[in-house]
């Protein structure tokens, strides 16, 4: 690349470059905003996480969740093992999120609606619990976010090598993380005679990524080994599966309730009795899975809808597996809705402009409105709230 077309590049995308970078400075500074001083205390469960890593015996154990807790090893390498530290990393990987979120959406539904869902996502009180909370929670939207972007880019690489690589390491951070193998294990079941025709055809490429594979799981073995237990945690099973079929049920139904009407009554979380998504993201995510359904013949519908599926289910066992496997999937659903809902409006006024205008005006509008009311609660109801003050006071 000459300095001609250097200069010819930068004089076409300036623009776009500024605004990319604005919205990116703006999405960080909202997830970084009083990260330490928002609440009055760390939960347990960001205690847990930060002394899971204090020696590498602890972390041969329970190599649970290794993405994370890889990421917390090289930040102990340059600061202290604190909770502040440790949310950074969910921030970090919060802000990687968002980018190939974005990335999948421009690919599936064009750029107004990538923007649209990325700036939804990453208003949401959902969201920014999980991205500013020193958990691996996180790590469970990363990885799936990820997962959507690596058959994108897979289907358009030219480098097979490299995306049989890729596809390795995306495995091995899968595998490591609970209840995420099922990922792997049913899709390379549907897409098996694909993956033999990718892996024959670069047998070099498929041996050694084959290896790396097996070196990085080496790490699980030995935990296996040293506690067999540990298995039902990876496959996120309950302890006690005699109790599972009479608590399934009402676990489904729990999750359809505490999401739409309100029922959680973690305050650590969130507001207690409040629903996790709105009303307008609910009527979104309906739309969108209409639109799944009129497009079920798609490969991506089909990934979608059941990795979906395979996530209630996870979170319906009552194991390891919380909420948040099942947050990129609403939000992915929900902006498919709004794509769904203004190709539809395109259609009625194909060549009106005004008419096309205040229907994309009406729905930016209540993105607005619907990411005020999320900032606004999750900065202001929830730290505020008696019940989470009081919550976190246990803690101190």
């Amino acid at each position: 690349m000459n300095i001609k077309t250097v200069r010819t590049n930068i004089e076409i995308y300036w623009k776009d470059t500024i605004y990319w970078l604005a919205g990116l400075t703006v999405f960080v500074a909202i997830l970084g905003y009083h990260i330490s001083t928002l609440l009055t205390g760390a939960t347990p469960k960001e205690i847990a996480t930060v002394t899971s890593v204090r020696n590498l015996k602890t972390l041969s154990l329970d190599p649970t969740f290794i993405v994370y807790k890889a990421a917390q090893q090289v930040m102990n390498l340059f600061s202290a093992n604190t909770v502040h530290n440790t949310r950074l990393i969910s921030t970090a990987f919060a802000v990687v999120t968002m980018l190939l979120f974005y990335y999948v959406l421009r690919h599936w539904q064009g750029t107004k609606i990538a923007i649209l869902g990325t700036i939804m996502l990453v208003t949401s009180s959902w969201f920014l619990t999980y991205a500013r909370m020193a958990t691996p929670d996180i790590t469970y939207i990363l990885l799936i976010v990820m997962s959507f972007a690596y058959v994108i880019w897979a289907k358009n690489s030219m480098h097979e090598s490299r995306t049989i690589i890729a596809g390795g390491l995306l495995t091995v951070a899968l595998i490591y993380t609970p209840g995420l193998i099922w990922f792997i294990v049913l899709p390379a079941i549907w897409q098996r005679k694909l993956i033999s025709q990718l892996i024959f055809k670069s047998s070099k490429s498929a041996i050694a990524a084959l290896t790396l594979t097996i070196i990085l799981l080496l790490p699980l073995g030995y935990s296996v080994f040293s506690q067999p237990t540990i298995i039902n945690t990876f496959l996120a099973l309950p302890t006690n599966l005699s109790a599972l079929p009479m608590h399934f049920i009402q676990n489904i139904i729990n999750i359809f309730r505490s999401l739409t009407f309100g029922s959680q009554n973690d305050a650590t979380l969130g507001l207690i009795k409040e629903p996790v998504i709105d009303i307008f993201t609910c009527a979104m995510l309906l739309l969108g899975l209409f639109d799944s359904y009129t497009e079920r013949g798609l490969d991506r519908t089909k990934m979608v809808v059941g990795f979906f599926a395979i996530s209630i289910i996870l979170v319906s066992l009552g194991g390891v597996v919380g909420d948040a496997i099942l947050l990129p999937f609403i939000y992915l659903l929900a902006s498919i809705g709004i794509g769904r809902m203004l190709g539809n409006w395109f259609i009625v006024f194909p060549r009106n402009p005004v008419a096309r205008n205040i229907g994309l005006g009406l729905i930016i509008g209540m993105i607005a409105l619907v990411g005020y009311y999320h900032i606004t609660r999750y900065f202001v109801a929830w730290p505020n709230s008696p019940e989470t003050i009081n919550a976190l006071k246990k803690f101190e």
